[in-house]
């Protein structure tokens, strides 16, 4: 069966599309974003987000709840903060060490 997903307007409508741009879906398909997945799981998401946001909850407020649940690995990006900071920072090093040691 497949629900309707009823995009709030207004704060809410900027906070459903912020949770839903920066929260991978956990389908286990091809790793996207939930607005641009189209599986059934992203759908029951894609619900669930328009929910949180219709109940008031703001972006950052769902995005965290997710993350708390399920880990950074839902998130489109990690922050760059901590050991993620090799993910931001270990190619450009490795491109520069690789680039010195040629030259």
């Amino acid at each position: 069966m497949i629900v309707a997903v009823v995009v709030p307007e207004g704060a809410a409508g900027k906070a459903y599309e912020y949770a839903a741009t920066t929260l991978l879906c956990d389908c286990g398909c091809n790793p996207q974003s939930v607005k641009e997945c189209a599986c059934g799981r992203a759908e029951e998401m894609r619900v669930a987000l328009a929910q949180d946001a219709g109940a008031g909850k703001t972006g950052d407020a769902i995005v965290a709840a997710y993350v708390s649940k399920y880990g950074q690995k839902i998130l489109v990006s990690p922050p760059a903060s901590g050991f993620n900071l090799i993910a931001w920072t270990g190619p450009a090093i490795g491109v520069l060490s690789a680039t010195v040691l040629i030259a």
